[in-house]
């Protein structure tokens, strides 16, 4: 995709769908603050607009970026991040279901604080198998933790 030329035309059509979901940001945090999480799916990249998102919406609360495309990427590395990122808490057990445990139990002492996982490629080639989404399902089934995400590959759904 490098490289790639664009045309005006696919350019312009690109800004306006950007902007029509823009309109929608004040309904997602609405959902999000109701307990459900938002997954973008279709074709092209949804990092921008996940982007967008934070950056108009979110900027006052805690948000980690998982970038779910990264080839290093573990699920230790996310559940530390949370960890330590947000709990300030850099002994968590290692075993990933102890390690949610864990953090809801953390979590659920801190009512007014509200997490926001962002992540760029839910179906990523490290993410995709059992365990990784059953963990990355009971984060986003902790009460203060919301889940925004993207999924890209084409089989995915």
């Amino acid at each position: 995709m490098k490289n790639q030329i664009i045309s005006d035309e696919h350019k312009c059509a690109i800004k306006e769908l950007l902007e029509d979901h823009k309109k929608l940001f004040d309904k997602w945090l609405y959902y999000l603050s109701e307990g459900f999480s938002i997954l973008l799916y279709g074709v092209g990249s949804k990092e921008k607009l996940i982007q967008e998102f934070q950056k108009e919406k979110l900027s006052t609360y805690p948000c980690i970026v998982i970038n779910g495309y990264f080839p290093s990427l573990t699920l230790k590395d996310i559940l530390e991040s949370i960890g330590t990122d947000l709990l300030g808490i850099s002994n968590l057990p290692t075993n990933p279901y102890e390690a949610v445990n864990f953090i809801e139990s953390e979590m659920s002492e801190l009512e007014n604080e509200n997490l926001f996982l962002l992540i760029h490629n839910l179906d990523g080639a490290l993410l995709r198998n059992h365990k990784s989404q059953h963990v990355l399902s009971k984060l986003a089934k902790i009460r203060n933790i919301h889940l925004i995400a993207s999924i890209d590959h084409i089989n995915a759904p």
